[in-house]
């Protein structure tokens, strides 16, 4: 177990393949400032945006339909989005008077490509750090964004096309994913290091995980500290956390591990015999 590759599964593959879920689900996201479009065209696109973003959220079947539900929604974004687009893509340097003559839907596309792109680098740039340290970070980063209202539901964004919101749980996923089987490995090793240690000692139980020294005892790769510990009579008890982290209660996917040390059951029966 302890020559397992650590991560066991390596999770960039899936991080780079979410990270590119905009553009490729939205290729007019590719290069909006270079691309060249009527006014009527760039409205259309967005407005298909939002009729592919509102079956990705709801489940619904892949349809064609697009009536005036769905337009009514896009022109509300656009009159809502468009102007503090505008603002956002002056303030980060682009030419005022360029912006001022793109059409509205270009302005919204070239802010929701600038803002996925940053999404992106964050995502991948934290995800390849060790778990502890890459997704801690990610979590406040996403916070922050949620806190200035770049990230978050509904009209409460400032996200001109709601595209991240769906992003972001997806690369969370792939890290949860991998970090839930490294936790069960490490929790299997933390085991199987008591169990050497107590056939080492008699049968005694460690009073505590720094005690044992036949083997390395691993940490919990998901928070990076040492597993829980503690050893109530002849039974110790390891706590695995795998979803809330402590003093939180813990959750369905944590785990607590009793282990109770067997007696010698030859020796016991040859002292029954005598």
């Amino acid at each position: 177990m302890s020559e397992l590759p650590r991560p066991l599964i390596d999770v960039r593959p899936a991080v780079e393949f979410e990270i590119n879920f905009p553009t490729r689900i939205f290729s007019f996201l590719k290069d909006p400032e270079h691309t060249q479009h009527s006014p009527e065209q760039w409205a259309e696109l967005v407005s298909r945006a939002f009729l592919t973003l509102d079956r990705l959220a709801s489940e619904r079947p892949t349809d064609n339909t697009y009536g005036w539900p769905v337009r009514l929604v896009a022109t509300g974004w656009a009159l809502r989005g468009y102007t503090r687009a505008k603002h956002d893509l002056i303030a980060a340097g682009y030419d005022a008077a360029k912006v001022e003559q793109m059409p509205v839907g270009q302005v919204m596309a070239l802010d929701e490509a600038r803002y996925s792109r940053q999404i992106a680098s964050e995502s991948l740039k934290w995800s390849l750090l060790p778990y502890p340290e890459g997704w801690a970070r990610l979590k406040q980063a996403e916070t922050e964004l949620i806190r200035n209202h770049y990230l978050g539901p509904g009209p409460t964004t400032r996200e001109p096309i709601p595209i991240n919101s769906l992003l972001l749980p997806a690369i969370r996923a792939a890290g949860d994913a991998m970090i839930r089987r490294d936790v069960s490995i490490a929790a299997d090793r933390a085991i199987e290091a008591i169990r050497m240690h107590a056939a080492q000692n008699g049968g005694k139980l460690p009073q505590a995980l720094s005690e044992v020294s036949v083997v390395p005892v691993p940490n919990n790769p998901w928070l990076g500290t040492p597993f829980p510990y503690r050893v109530e009579g002849n039974k110790a008890i390891l706590e695995v956390r795998r979803g809330a982290e402590p003093p939180q209660p813990l959750q369905e996917s944590d785990y607590v591990f009793e282990i109770t040390i067997a007696g010698d059951r030859h020796s016991s029966e040859t002292k029954a015999a005598q």
